[in-house]
């Protein structure tokens, strides 16, 4: 009951509170272990919101965003219950999967290990992202300067142990084409990552062929080898093979010929102690570094016709170094002191022999054939001698040691031992029954003969009758012999620039393009040679 003298109003009837049911839908954004949650449409009458987490922990608030902040990857059921004062209620449940994933790292090598076609990458995965690797591999374009996945690819699936070097190979790839790659990977939650980007040129063949036209000699031939790419990687070999026989000539059924070091353009090179009019096969090669032989075509050429060729038992030309007999009688040429290779008598560098006149000196071994002990002879030989201080032997056919097994010989002297004019010396062995220093014929020629210039110096003999030319000249002729055959005296070695140990008759000077026949050539045979 109250009581007052004043006049009070009464107050009203309380009414009852107008609520409207809560609604929403619950936002989540991930971020590794971290998760902001949001109702950004809510509607009704929310009063507080109770965010249950699923891992254990409630709370509640009046703000419709809050934040959690997860221990461990997994899976959680999130409830979010919005309620008003008029007791209404709404729940909004997600399910949701966090983890701390991040996206995988990777590197990639220098691309070094690369051929024509293909290459090989070798990448490494430094960070797997937190979760296991899915699939990796590089991705590579000719045109797009940062690769990616939507571009070639050559992928593996599978886990990988971080920091292990994976070689990827790439195939079909074009000829001397610049690429751009990268390596990626994809862990379970992310990717890709990518490395950063790497560059290398595909490989490509040298590029060699001959420029007609090929120049052939009697034993030999000179090819135009032009080199217009030197090939990548670079060629570790070039050359030639070549044949006969073999149609299609190649490393195991033919001599091959190696270019060394060649430059770009022309490359002059000789195939020497070739067979007189013959056909060869040939081929280019090259090879690069760990790939096989790449050959040519084949080419053909034919060696120049031997116009004087008939009877020959021996033929040493010293072409680019060379010592070998091509005339199929393997007289072939070995070297005793040092002598040295110079140029020879036709201009050609390293292509004959220049002695000391100490104790330089080269020669034919006797060969089980006796091929250079013949019935009938001429020698053909290109001196260039330095001026005399005595007697120098160009040729002697005996032992070294004691002079055994004498059979032919000639020497340079000055004339009576004083000069100033020179006497070559020739001798044969006739009737001697190889008794050293019996039996020896002498054919003595005297003329001025200019020293240290190269002359063409020819003995034949044949029957009764010797011969000496010099320069092309007939300078001597002898008919009178007192046999019509050389001794045979069988085991001595043909020296060429020394007599028998003895007489230290040593030869100084060049010599060079020596041939030996089993007959005696004819004057204009002899010509022929002069010219050759």
């Amino acid at each position: 009951m109250l009581w007052s003298c004043e006049t009070w109003d009464l107050p009203s009837r309380k009414s009852q509170r107008d609520c409207a049911k809560p609604s929403g839908t619950l936002n989540v954004k991930l971020d590794l272990l971290k998760v902001d949650f949001s109702i950004p449409d809510a509607g009704g009458t929310i009063d507080s919101v109770r965010w249950n987490f699923g891992y254990g922990k409630d709370t509640t608030t009046t703000a419709l965003t809050n934040t959690f902040s997860y221990s461990a990857s997994g899976t959680y059921k999130v409830q979010v219950t919005l309620t008003n004062t008029c007791k209404m209620a709404t729940t909004l449940q997600q399910e949701i999967v966090v983890n701390d994933a991040v996206l995988p790292t990777v590197t990639l090598e220098p691309i070094e290990n690369f051929s024509n076609t293909s290459a090989i990458a070798v990448m490494k995965v430094t960070s797997t992202g937190n979760v296991p690797i899915a699939r990796y591999g590089v991705c590579y374009s000719i045109t797009n300067l940062n690769p990616n996945v939507g571009d070639s690819t050559s992928e593996r699936p599978g886990s990988v142990t971080v920091n292990t070097s994976i070689p990827v190979a790439m195939t079909n790839l074009q000829e001397n084409t610049q690429y751009y790659v990268r390596a990626y990977a994809y862990n379970t939650s992310k990717g890709p990552g990518y490395s950063e980007v790497r560059t290398f040129r595909t490989g490509f063949n040298p590029d060699v062929k001959i420029d007609e036209p090929i120049s052939t000699g009697i034993s030999t031939a000179t090819l135009n080898f032009k080199v217009n790419s030197l090939g990548s990687p670079s060629a570790e070999s070039y050359g030639v093979v070549y044949s006969s026989t073999a149609q299609v000539p190649e490393h195991g059924n033919a001599p091959n010929f190696k270019v060394e070091a060649p430059s770009l353009g022309v490359n002059l090179i000789t195939l020497k102690d070739l067979i007189p009019k013959t056909k060869y096969y040939y081929r280019l090669f090259t090879k690069q570094p760990n790939k096989d032989f790449i050959y040519g075509n084949v080419g053909t050429f034919t060696t120049a016709i031997d116009p004087v060729a008939e009877g020959l038992i021996a033929s040493v030309a010293f072409t680019d170094q060379s010592l070998q007999d091509v005339s199929g009688f393997s007289n072939h040429v070995k070297l005793a002191g040092n002598p040295i290779f110079v140029t020879d008598h036709t201009g050609r560098p390293n292509s004959a022999l220049q002695l000391d006149g100490v104790d330089d000196y080269f020669f034919m071994p006797e060969n089980i054939n006796s091929s250079l002990n013949p019935d009938s002879l001429s020698v053909s030989i290109w001196i260039k001698p330095a001026p005399l201080t005595g007697p120098m032997q160009i040729y002697n056919k005996s032992n070294f040691n004691d002079s055994n097994n004498e059979v032919y010989s000639s020497l340079l002297k000055r004339e009576n031992d004083v000069g100033p004019r020179v006497t070559i010396l020739t001798d044969i062995k006739q009737n001697s029954n190889c008794v050293p220093g019996r039996g020896w014929v002498s054919f003595p020629v005297t003329s001025s003969i200019e020293m240290d210039v190269w002359h063409h110096l020819v003995f034949t003999y044949s029957g009764n009758l010797a011969r000496m030319y010099l320069d092309g000249a007939l300078l001597s002729s002898k008919n009178d012999l007192p046999s019509d055959r050389i001794d045979k005296c069988p085991g001595g070695e043909l020296r060429f620039g020394a007599g028998p140990k003895i007489v230290n008759w040593f030869f100084k000077g060049a010599m060079d393009d020596i041939r030996i026949y089993k007959r005696a050539l004819t004057p204009a045979e002899v010509t022929t040679l002069r010219n050759q």
